[in-house]
């Protein structure tokens, strides 16, 4: 399991008291913030301000990615410290409604797992229409969902994709613990994360401990898929090359609710052959 360092928690709670229920405004993100910012702290340095009531309709163009990403932040404060306010105002379900029912333009794209524990517009509070959403078991890189965050860029003007794991994902110790190939549709699962259970392997010997084996999995899969979305998609690639989207690997802790993002993931850790 994830451990929250306290500063971290200190952190999430400021976040949560001072960010507001609507993000999807890019001029409502701290204007000095920047990815490292984020992916160390969990949002900018200082606390995000209160956000103004949600627009009437989506922006047509989306936030830039450390925008996206310090929504994203500050939603997950809001949850790891129970002011969950986006993803429980009902007051404008009808509003909401009638402008989703026009059209799409989610402020971000989210790659995560199928398990039933991980609801990502809860665990970032936010609301219909805000969020691109891809999930599968183990958060795989894989040809349909891949697709799916090409058209999210080309189409609906996404510019952050997050690929989020968790902690005690089945998929992910099913993999860690095989010594053969898994039964069935399984066998794509374990293909899809090739070098996963010589990772776990390796860090057993090193003296871990089961839980934190899984843990380490756990980041290493997230980081893996997210490299596995660039080596596989042109598309994917070519965007983060020229800066227009960034892909950031994260891990959702069960317990905590905190969502820790990771180091951000370049084309260049990500050579142009085909992943899987």
């Amino acid at each position: 399991m994830t451990t929250v360092h306290p500063m971290r928690s200190a952190l999430l709670l400021s976040l949560a008291l001072f960010a507001g229920c609507a993000e999807r405004s890019a001029t409502e993100a701290h204007p000095t913030a920047n990815l490292a910012d984020v992916v160390a702290h969990g949002t900018t340095k200082d606390a995000i301000p209160a956000a103004a009531p949600a627009p009437a309709a989506h922006a047509h163009e989306g936030p830039s990615p450390i925008d996206a990403l310090s929504m994203l932040a500050s939603g997950n404060a809001r949850f790891a410290t129970n002011q969950r306010t986006r993803s429980t105002a009902t007051s404008d379900d009808g509003d909401e409604r009638a402008t989703t029912a026009k059209g799409q333009h989610p402020f971000a794209a989210v790659l995560t797992c199928a398990d039933s524990r991980v609801s990502p517009e809860l665990l970032f509070d936010q609301s219909i229409g805000d969020l691109f959403v891809v999930r599968n078991a183990g958060n795989i890189a894989e040809p349909i969902g891949e697709g799916s965050l090409e058209y999210g860029i080309e189409h609906l003007g996404i510019r952050l994709i997050v690929v989020v794991g968790h902690a005690s994902c089945g998929a992910v110790k099913a993999v860690s613990a095989s010594e053969g190939p898994l039964p069935g549709h399984l066998a794509d699962i374990q293909r899809a994360m090739p070098d996963l259970h010589d990772f776990a392997v390796e860090r057993k010997n090193a003296g871990l401990s089961p839980d934190a084996v899984i843990s380490a999995a756990v980041a290493h899969n997230a980081t893996a898929q997210a490299a596995a979305l660039l080596a596989s998609s042109e598309a994917l690639r070519k965007a983060v090359d020229s800066g227009r989207i960034a892909v950031i690997p994260a891990v959702y802790d069960l317990a905590t609710g905190v969502v820790s993002f990771l180091p951000q993931i370049t084309g260049a850790a990500a050579p142009a052959t085909a992943a899987h």
